[in-house]
C-alpha cells in the first residue's frame, strides 16, 4: 500500500511526489527526516515536517547508499508515459 501525500515537487526534476511507501512496512508514513527517492529522476531526497521535500545535507545519506542503488535498479523495469509510471519488467 502507497501512502498518499499532498503533491509536493522533486527538488530535482520538479515532478510531482504524491505517494510514499516503505518496502519494510507498507503502512509507515514517512517522517521528517525520512529518505525520499525520486521515481522519475532517481534522486534521494529528505522529508520536512511538512512532508515537502529537500535537498540533503551531508552525511545524511551516509547508509543508504546500497539501498538507493537497489531502487534504481529496480526502477530502470519502469519507464515514464504520460507522467504515469508503467512496468515494463515482462
Amino acid at each position: 500500500m502507497r501512502i498518499k501525500l499532498d503533491p509536493t515537487p522533486c527538488p530535482t526534476c520538479g515532478q510531482p511526489h504524491t505517494c510514499a511507501s516503505d518496502p519494510l512496512d507498507m503502512d509507515l508514513k514517512p517522517v521528517e527526516g525520512d529518505v525520499s527517492i525520486c521515481r522519475y529522476c532517481e534522486e534521494a531526497h529528505i522529508f520536512n515536517a511538512d512532508l515537502s521535500l529537500r535537498f540533503p545535507k551531508d552525511g545524511e545519506l551516509d547508509g543508504y547508499e546500497e539501498a538507493i542503488e537497489k531502487f534504481r535498479a529496480m526502477n530502470k523495469h519502469t519507464r515514464v508515459k504520460g507522467g504515469d509510471l508503467i512496468d515494463v519488467s515482462h
